[in-house]
């Protein structure tokens, strides 16, 4: 019997121990001056910008940063900040949990690459923009046309207008110390 009570308190201390440490380890992340460079931030999908609808997570932060890095290679641009980064995931975040009554899929970003763009040739395509073309189709095309669509839907002239009125429409929270989501802009600023 008293091994069973000890085994049943193992358990219980085990079960309550589990979320301090993840709250703890995910508290590291947010206090990180640049979680992305720390493996545990790149690691494991933690929260850094929420909505009511979800959150944005440091490994697809991750992601953009570096297919953003690697298209501004391809195309001699300065590479992006990691907030410029964040401030594209978040506007996506708030375009793909936005009603849009006729959805774009990712076979309409492959249609469009394929028949519109006519890039096909995986090692062109990589070559141009840096990016494989699941990644070009996923991080590039598909929003473009997920924001177009929803652009046209809301009748308004420029994206900047558009990024501006839904982020009017829904709250979203930056929870990395030292950036903030302004409303005004639909931007993640350090204040």
């Amino acid at each position: 019997m008293e091994a069973e009570r000890r085994r049943a308190l193992q358990v219980v201390i085990l079960l309550a121990a589990l979320p301090v440490l993840l709250g703890g380890l995910w508290l590291t992340v947010l206090l990180n001056k640049d979680p992305l460079n720390s493996t545990l931030g790149t690691r494991f999908p933690w929260p850094v910008a929420c909505s009511l609808r979800g959150c944005v997570t440091t490994t697809a932060w991750d992601k953009q940063l570096e297919a953003r890095t690697a298209f501004n290679q391809a195309a001699k641009q300065p590479p992006p900040t990691a907030p410029e980064a964040l401030t594209t995931l978040v506007r996506q975040h708030l375009v793909s949990h936005a009603f849009i009554r006729v959805p774009v899929t990712a076979q309409d970003a492959v249609r469009y690459r394929e028949e519109v763009l006519n890039a096909r040739d995986e090692s062109a395509v990589q070559e141009a923009v840096g990016l494989p073309l699941k990644d070009y189709d996923n991080l590039v095309i598909l929003p473009l046309l997920q924001q177009e669509a929803l652009r046209q839907e809301r009748r308004v002239e420029t994206f900047d207008e558009m990024f501006t009125l839904l982020a009017r429409e829904r709250p979203v929270w930056v929870l990395l110390r030292g950036l903030v989501w302004d409303k005004a802009s639909a931007k993640v600023i350090a204040p």
